[in-house]
């Protein structure tokens, strides 16, 4: 009897969900994939959506979307299109992505996916914009990047690009050293980055004096291919080096990071071919400061102690001022900063998907 009164409430009762069915006795129901039935009634694709038509700004906001597994297949299609902010396409099992401030296309290696449904998330800040998708992260557009570059001016030189060119009679002077004191410092640094032209005679100036004998000088010897200092304690004569040589040949037309360190008790040079590995030698042994008179003196290229003659011949032309740094005592002089890249202004179109709920859904675009 228990069975007999089972099987009637199956019969009285069936199943009520708003399944598409092929045959109603059996049940056979229509599927879109496994444990994926397709229903009466489709959900709705899209949950909310104010940036359609809207200019942002700086204004933050957020696009989101669900993409299914089997959207990604080997052939090309278009799931998402947000003209003026993002569109997204699905090839060869990778998804991609082209922003609207940028001309690349961005590439999502398909083992970030899987299998399912993947959440996907544009999220802007106001500031960064970034892409998530599943527990994948990537900042697409950051505009706090700062690049720091020396403050300087041109004196009878000028620039070409990165290069700085007709500098057989020029300088380059620092600006915003106000409170250095090479003196004074327990110990300071000095970088700057060049590429090396041979062909003159005599010697070039990397960095040094202005005027006597009131900076730290660093040359380049053009017959023997080295780099030397020449420093002052008294401001009148080269007291604590005289042409102190280091070690390293210097190759022509090779681009050279060097930097001049004191350490409180040595001068060191220290030269790199790559910019993040250097070779350091001491050149000179001695806790002798240099003259106290030194900040307000020091330039780069074309100068040399106690005269400031003029023996920039041919090259090292400077490929980078923002390799050329100051640091005295953990303090950086000498810079200024920029931000490269700004916030672009979009405006966002009308979003659509040109494939069905069962590959694209949950979409959602709005303004924070």
């Amino acid at each position: 009897m228990v069975a007999k009164f089972w099987i009637k409430q199956l019969l009285i009762k069936p199943d009520p969900s708003p399944y598409l069915l092929a045959n109603k006795m059996p049940a056979v129901r229509l599927y879109a994939g496994e444990n994926e039935p397709l229903y009466w009634t489709n959900p709705s694709r899209v949950i909310e959506n104010t940036l359609s038509g809207k200019a942002l700004g700086t204004s933050p906001f957020v696009l989101q979307f669900a993409v299914h597994s089997k959207a990604i297949t080997d052939g090309t299609t278009q799931l998402l299109d947000a003209p003026g902010l993002m569109n997204c396409i699905a090839q060869d099992e990778t998804l991609y992505f082209k922003f609207a401030w940028e001309l690349p296309w961005y590439s999502l290696d398909k083992k970030y996916l899987k299998s399912g449904w993947n959440p996907v998330a544009l999220v802007s800040d106001g500031t960064n914009i970034t892409l998530q998708v599943n527990e994948y992260v990537s900042v697409i557009l950051d505009t706090s990047q700062k690049i720091a570059m020396l403050d300087y001016t041109l004196h009878s030189v000028s620039v070409d690009g990165d290069q700085i060119t007709g500098a057989s009679g020029g300088y380059v002077s620092v600006n915003g050293l106000d409170g250095l004191n090479f003196g004074t410092a327990n110990s300071w640094e000095i970088g700057a980055s060049f590429v090396y032209a041979a062909g003159a005679s005599g010697h070039n100036g990397v960095f040094g004096t202005h005027t006597n004998y009131y900076a730290p000088e660093l040359d380049i010897d053009l017959s023997t291919n080295k780099l030397y200092v020449n420093l002052s304690s008294t401001g009148t004569s080269r007291d604590i080096a005289d042409s102190a040589y280091a070690d390293f040949i210097l190759s022509p037309n090779t681009r050279y990071w060097t930097k001049l360190k004191f350490t409180g008790s040595a001068y060191i040079i220290a030269v790199s071919t790559d910019g993040a590995t250097f070779q350091e030698q001491t050149v000179v042994s001695s806790s002798a400061r240099v003259y106290n008179g030194a900040s307000p003196n020091l330039v780069f290229m074309n100068r040399r102690m106690g005269n400031g003659q003029n023996y920039w011949l041919k090259g090292p032309l400077y490929t980078s001022y923002t390799d050329t740094y100051i640091i005295a005592d953990g303090v950086e002089y000498g810079k200024t900063y920029s931000y490269p890249i700004t916030y672009p202004q979009l405006t966002v179109g009308q979003i659509s998907s040109q494939v069905d709920w069962t590959k694209v859904r949950n979409i959602k675009a709005v303004i924070l």
